[in-house]
C-alpha cells in the first residue's frame, strides 16, 4: 500500500507539466464565505473579484508580484437531497507589472494545474476529475439504495486549495492542498508546490538552485534527516511515529513538485504514507537557508529585508479607489475593509483562515491574495463578510525583519474594524481539567488554594472545591466531556473558574465563580424558545468557546429549523453575565448562526422588513439566517438583501413556531430541523 500511493504521487507531480486548458470557467461566490451585513449601500459597479482595480490611488501599486486567487469554483452535487460530492477548486493569478511575459507563462502552468485537477486524466488507473468523482458518488449511492443501506452513504470529495508561500522580486512559491474522499475509512490529503523564477516565468527545478547539484542534493539529503528528528518533528521521532528504515526515503522527497521556499528556508513535502502513517499526517522538513549557504545560489537566497511599517484600516460605508481591489467571494456584496500600509511592507499575505476551538488556534485553508511589497501609502480595498464573531481572514506582513499576524475582526459592541495582534490572541484561558487537584492562589492572599472536582449529592453531578470547601454542584454525566477553566472574565487581573459542560446536545450547562468571594457568578438574558428575558440564573444553556479573548456560549437553536449559534458574553460590575449589544452587527438580539449555510426556499409570499425599505418578499426566493434575540429573525436573500422577519412560538396542542400565523413548515419547502 505504501509503494502504491507513493507512485501515485509521483504520477501526480508529473502530471502538473501538463499544459493548457481552453476558456476558464465563470468564478462563483464561495459558499462557505462567513455571513456578515454589508455595511451601507450596496454597489453594483464594485471592482470585479478577478482583477484588482487599473488605477492606483493613492499609493503606487508595487513593481513585483502580486497573486490573487481570481476562480474559487465551489459546488455541490445533489441527488434525492442527497450530496453526492462536495467539489471546490481554486485557481491562482500572478502579475508581474514590470515583465508581462514573465506574468503570462507563470499563469499558463497555473491554469493548466487547475484545469489537470477539474478535468483529470483520462489514461490514468483510478478516479480522476471532476465528472469522474460524480460518476462514482453517483455509481456507490446506488448501490447502498439496492442493498438498503442509503443512509450510510458519506459525500465523495474533490476540493483543491492553494497558498502563497513565498513572493519577492525573484521568487514565487504557491502550494496545493487536494483533498480527496472515495467512500474509504478517511479521506485524503496531499500537498504539492510550484515554484517560478519572477524574472523568466520559468518553472524552478531544485538543480536550477545549486551551484553544484551533485553536491547540493548530498547536502539537502543530510538536512532532511536532521530536520526529521528536531523542532516540529521532534514528537513524532520520538515517539518512534516514522516508518522503520524512513531515512532511505528522504532523497527520494527531493523530487519537482514536492518542495518549495519557505520563509525560513526550503520546504520538503512529505504526505501522509511516504515516511510515516497516515496518523501522523503531512510532515514538512526545512532545510534553513544559513546551512544551504555555500551550495544553493546566491539569488535564490530571501533579499534583505528594508520594510518598516504597519497595516492600519476602516470598515467604509461604501468602496472608495486603491491600488488593489479584492473581493472575497462576495460579488460586491460584502463590507469594505479599507487598509493603508503607513510604511514600506514585505511579503503580504490575506489568509482565510478557520478557528479550532479545542486549542485556541487558527489553521490557515488559502491564500486568497498575495504581494511581495506594499510601498507606504498603498491601498488596498477588501470586499469581505466579517465573521460575525470568528475572524476568518487573515493579515500577514514582515516588518522591522519581523513577521506580523494580524485578524481581520469587527467590535461586538459598534461594529468598528478590529485589527487582532496575532500574538496577543495566543494568550489563550488555562484549562485546569487534566490537572486536577490544581494550586492556585485563588483570593489573592499570596497563599495557594487546591482546586478540585469531588462527587457530587446527586447523581450526574460533580462538586466543585476550593479546599475542600464546596463551592456548588455542576452538572456533568460524561466527565470526559468537562472543561475547567482559571480565566479573566472582567479583566481585573485576577481569574475566575468558569466550567462547562458538553453534553454532546443542547443541554450543555456552564457555571462560573468569581475569585475574590468565590460566589457564583449569575448569568442573565436567556431568551431561547420565548423563555423570559429578565431570567437570571446561576447557570446558563451553552458550551464555552473562547474568540479574540472574549467569552462566548455555543448551543443549538431550534427556531425555523436546528442551528448552531453563537451568543457574546462578558462580566460587567463584578456579578453578573450579560450578553453584548450585537445589534450594529446582526440587527438580531443574542443569538448569531456563524455556521449556517443552508438556504431556506418560501413556499409563500412572507411579510418582512427588510432594509431597503421593502416589505415583502415573494415565493420561491431563497433566504439565509443569520441570528436572532428570540422573536426577530435576521436573514439575507441570495441577491444580497437583508431584513427582519418576526416569529412566535406557540404552547398547546399545535406548538411550534409560526410567522404571521402560518406554521413555519407551510412557509417553506423544508427546514433543517434535527434531533
Amino acid at each position: 500500500m505504501k509503494r502504491k500511493l507513493t507512485a501515485i504521487l509521483l504520477l501526480a507531480a508529473l502530471c502538473l507539466s501538463v499544459t493548457g486548458c481552453g476558456a476558464a470557467e465563470k468564478p462563483v461566490s464561495d459558499p462557505t464565505a462567513a455571513p456578515s451585513l454589508p455595511v451601507g449601500p450596496t454597489d453594483t459597479a464594485a471592482p470585479s473579484p478577478t482583477a484588482p482595480a487599473e488605477t492606483a490611488a493613492p499609493g503606487e501599486r508595487a513593481p513585483s508580484v502580486t497573486v490573487q486567487v481570481v476562480e474559487r469554483e465551489a459546488e455541490t452535487f445533489d441527488s434525492d437531497e442527497t450530496v453526492l460530492l462536495d467539489y471546490a477548486a481554486e485557481q491562482p493569478r500572478a502579475d508581474v507589472p514590470e515583465r508581462p511575459e514573465a506574468a503570462a507563462a507563470i499563469n499558463a502552468v497555473l491554469e493548466a494545474d487547475y484545469c489537470l485537477f477539474r478535468d483529470g486524466v483520462d489514461d490514468q488507473e483510478g478516479v480522476s476529475g471532476k465528472e469522474a468523482y460524480l460518476t462514482a458518488a453517483r455509481e456507490r449511492y446506488a448501490s447502498l439504495q439496492n442493498d438498503g443501506f442509503a443512509d450510510s452513504f458519506a459525500p465523495f470529495v474533490l476540493q483543491s486549495a492553494c497558498q502563497v508561500k513565498r513572493a519577492d522580486d525573484r521568487v514565487l512559491s504557491i502550494v496545493t492542498d487536494e483533498t480527496t474522499y472515495l467512500g474509504g475509512a478517511h479521506g485524503y490529503t496531499g500537498r504539492s508546490a510550484r515554484n517560478f523564477d519572477v524574472h523568466t516565468g520559468a518553472v524552478l527545478q531544485l538543480e536550477d538552485l545549486a551551484q553544484d547539484p551533485e553536491a547540493f542534493l548530498e547536502l539537502c539529503a543530510d538536512l532532511l534527516w536532521t530536520a526529521s528528528r528536531g523542532g516540529e518533528n521532534a514528537l513524532i521521532a520520538a515517539a518512534d511515529g516514522y516508518y522503520d528504515g524512513y531515512e532511505e526515503s528522504l532523497p527520494g522527497l527531493l523530487r519537482d513538485g514536492n518542495w518549495y521556499f519557505g520563509r525560513e528556508g526550503i520546504v520538503v513535502i512529505a504526505n501522509p504514507y511516504e515516511i510515516a502513517p497516515y496518523a501522523a499526517g503531512r510532515i514538512e522538513l526545512t532545510m534553513p537557508y544559513d546551512q544551504l549557504r555555500w551550495v544553493m545560489k546566491e539569488e535564490f537566497f530571501p533579499p534583505e529585508s528594508k520594510a518598516e511599517g504597519e497595516i492600519t484600516g476602516e470598515i467604509l460605508p461604501w468602496p472608495m479607489e486603491a491600488a488593489y481591489s479584492i473581493d472575497d467571494g462576495t460579488d460586491g456584496q460584502g463590507a469594505c475593509v479599507f487598509l493603508t500600509a503607513d510604511g514600506d511592507l514585505e511579503d503580504v499575505r490575506l489568509t482565510r483562515v478557520t478557528y479550532w476551538d479545542y486549542n485556541n488556534s487558527f489553521s490557515e485553508e488559502s491564500t486568497l491574495w498575495a504581494a511581495s511589497d506594499l510601498p507606504a501609502g498603498c491601498t488596498v480595498l477588501l470586499r469581505t463578510w466579517i465573521g460575525d464573531v470568528l475572524p476568518t481572514l487573515k493579515l500577514s506582513y514582515v516588518s522591522a525583519g519581523q513577521n506580523r499576524e494580524i485578524y481581520i475582526s469587527q467590535s461586538g459592541k459598534d461594529g468598528s474594524l478590529v485589527l487582532l495582534d496575532g500574538k496577543q490572541f495566543l494568550v489563550p484561558p488555562l484549562e485546569i481539567t487534566k490537572m486536577l487537584p490544581f494550586a492556585y492562589d485563588v483570593d489573592a492572599d499570596s497563599v495557594q488554594e487546591i482546586i478540585d472536582l469531588a462527587d457530587g449529592e446527586e447523581e450526574g453531578y460533580l462538586r466543585l472545591t476550593v479546599d475542600g470547601e464546596a463551592l456548588g454542584d455542576v452538572f456533568s454525566v460524561d466527565p470526559e466531556l468537562l472543561h475547567l477553566w482559571l480565566t479573566d472574565l472582567d479583566f481585573d487581573g485576577r481569574a475566575e473558574l468558569l466550567f462547562s459542560a458538553d453534553m454532546g446536545s443542547d443541554d450543555y450547562v456552564t457555571s462560573a465563580w468569581r475569585a475574590d468571594t468565590l460566589e457564583p457568578i449569575r448569568f442573565s438574558m436567556e431568551t431561547r424558545n420565548g423563555r423570559d428575558g429578565s431570567e437570571t440564573t446561576d447557570t446558563a444553556d451553552g458550551r464555552v468557546l473562547f474568540s479574540c479573548g472574549s467569552l462566548f456560549l455555543e448551543s443549538w437553536t431550534y427556531q425555523l429549523g436546528t442551528y448552531d449559534s453563537l451568543r457574546p458574553y462578558e462580566l460587567l460590575n463584578g456579578s453578573v453575565i450579560v450578553p453584548w449589544n450585537t445589534e450594529y452587527i446582526l440587527g438580531a438580539g443574542d443569538w448569531a448562526f456563524p455556521y449556517n449555510r443552508v438556504y431556506l426556499t418560501l413556499r409563500r409570499e412572507l411579510s418582512v422588513t427588510l432594509d431597503d425599505g421593502g416589505t415583502v418578499i415573494p415565493a420561491g426566493t431563497k433566504i439565509l439566517l443569520l441570528g436572532t434575540d428570540g422573536t426577530k429573525m435576521r436573514f439575507r436573500i441570495d441577491d444580497g438583501r437583508t431584513g427582519t422577519l418576526l416569529t412566535q412560538y406557540v404552547t398547546g396542542e399545535n406548538s411550534g413556531w409560526y410567522i404571521d400565523g402560518v406554521r413555519d413548515s407551510d412557509c417553506f419547502e423544508t427546514l433543517p430541523y434535527t434531533g
